[in-house]
């Protein structure tokens, strides 16, 4: 069973990629079916209930998105699954993000981006980082939105992730668009359809083709930007994005209008509204309110436009209440203190690995000193030794050569009287030769 879950989430990618329709339709129910007869709760049964979670926000059911979000946490943190946990904060960010509930977005993906830091997940913090400028440019916090978006843009370039790259492009255009600065904004944009079609990545060039198209429309080249609204609308039908047909029906309602073909601008708004309401798209229910209210107000309906002004306001309001304002603000104002602070810690701590590191090292050195020291001492001590040694060893040296001299002249004086007596005896005695005749005549004496 659980080998059959896990090939059944890998191949949902083949069948989203051979055929979008079918497989939303099919697949949803497969692994539904496939899911309520699982009875180990185990990693792989997170990961189907956030593709669940996934698949339901795309076609627009955000209740059953959210159920299978939370599904996912939850089950997330019994397992301590941390890498479960962040895909599930980010996909509740997202239902959230959609339904412009802007500080529940923000706070998921605080806590998605956390936890991707903490696993050292380059990719999931970039991630984070993009979602999190969106929901800063949403609020006109362009300055955060650009300084998300760059940081997101120099992890996927280290990475060498041409989609990832594809979308920060597209998003620092979007705020530069808002800016009013749309020849800045037309290069993001063409920059980012190009990557965007090289990885094939259909949603995300539905997105560019939209931005494009919004660029002409603002430079007043109406026939350049309903070709790409048209191409907008007809991929995200082939999609079935309804986020996208619902934005696509807005933008090419409000060029009608601007061409002043107000009944065709109408037939673009309503169906716009409706699909909106249906996924919970607050920001798209506004932009259909306003765009009915330029169809009214163009005809005549002074009291219908007013109507819709109304509701515009009213949803608009919801959106970027005081209160909403406040907590996004210090949702970021707390991320970036606790960002802060952890590299505060990180600096402390590598601050004080390299002063353990230097007190190894002063301690090396320390003994290695000490080691020389005492050598020197040992050698100086063992020179000394010797000196005194040597210098008893002379001594020593002298005295026997003072007891030789000594010995020497007493041996001498020795054998001079030797020699001395020797000479008296030798000049008191008869020499031989003397004997030796007085012998011979001796001799002949007696002969006779």
């Amino acid at each position: 069973m659980r080998r059959s879950i896990k090939y059944l989430f890998l191949l949902a990618v083949i069948l989203v990629t051979a055929n979008h329709s079918y497989a939303q339709k099919t697949l949803i129910d497969s692994v539904l079916n496939l899911v309520k007869t699982v009875t180990k709760q185990d990693t792989i049964l997170v990961n189907n209930y956030i593709f669940l979670c996934g698949e339901y926000r795309k076609i627009g059911d955000n209740q059953a998105a959210m159920q299978y979000g939370n599904l996912a946490l939850t089950l997330a943190k019994q397992l301590q699954y941390k890498k479960g946990c962040a895909y599930a904060y980010n996909n509740i960010g997202n239902i959230y993000a959609y339904q412009s509930n802007h500080s529940k977005a923000l706070e998921n993906y605080l806590a998605s981006t956390k936890i991707n830091e903490e696993l050292g997940n380059k990719k999931g913090i970039a991630a984070g980082y993009v979602n999190m400028a969106y929901i800063f440019s949403s609020q006109n916090n362009y300055e955060k939105a650009l300084e998300s978006n760059f940081a997101a843009l120099k992890i996927f370039e280290g990475l060498g992730n041409k989609k990832g790259i594809a979308q920060v492009y597209n998003n620092i255009g979007t705020i530069y668009k808002k800016q009013g600065l749309y020849a800045k904004a037309l290069d993001k944009f063409l920059a980012s359809l190009k990557l965007k079609e090289e990885v094939g990545d259909k949603k995300g060039i539905v997105n560019s083709q939209i931005n494009i198209g919004d660029i002409y429309f603002m430079q007043g080249d109406l026939n350049k930007s309903l070709e790409h609204y048209s191409v907008s609308l007809k991929m995200s039908e082939a999609l079935q994005d309804k986020f996208g047909i619902a934005g696509a029906y807005y933008n090419i309602g409000r060029l009608l209008v601007k061409q002043n073909k107000i009944a065709e601008a109408r037939k673009q708004f309503v169906p716009c509204l409706q699909i909106s309401n249906e996924i919970g798209s607050k920001d798209l229910i506004a932009f259909a309110y306003s765009g009915l209210a330029m169809c009214d107000s163009a005809q005549g309906n002074y009291k219908g436009a007013l109507d819709y002004c109304k509701l515009h306001k009213e949803i608009i309001d919801s959106i970027y209440n005081e209160d909403n304002t406040k907590k996004t603000a210090q949702m970021s104002a707390q991320y970036e203190s606790e960002k802060k602070d952890n590299e505060i810690k990180l600096l402390n701590k590598d601050k004080e690995k390299q002063a353990a590191i230097s007190e190894a090292e002063s301690k090396k050195q320390r003994i290695i000193i000490w080691s020389v020291a005492c050598g020197l001492i040992l050698v100086i001590f063992f020179s000394v030794f010797i000196y005194n040694r040597w210098r008893i060893t002379q001594q020593q040296k002298l005295v026997i050569e003072e007891q030789k001299e000594i010995v020497d002249e007493k041996q001498k004086e020795i054998l001079d009287s030797i020699y001395y007596a020797k000479r008296i005896q030798t000049s008191l005695l008869p020499s031989e030769k003397y004997i030796e005749k007085n012998l011979t005549q001796l001799k002949k004496l007696i002969k006779k």
